[in-house]
C-alpha cells in the first residue's frame, strides 16, 4: 500500500492537463468538420 499515495497524487496532477486535451482535441475535430461542411 506504500506506493499509492504517490499514484493517486502523480494522476491527480495530470488529470486537469489530459482532460483539457482531450477537450481541446473535441473542439479541434468539431471545428475542422464544420469547415468541410461550410466550404
Amino acid at each position: 500500500m506504500i506506493g499509492i499515495e504517490p499514484t493517486i497524487k502523480v494522476l491527480q496532477t495530470h488529470a486537469l492537463p489530459l482532460g483539457y486535451t482531450a477537450i481541446f482535441i473535441k473542439l479541434s475535430a468539431f471545428l475542422l468538420w464544420q469547415l468541410e461542411k461550410l466550404g
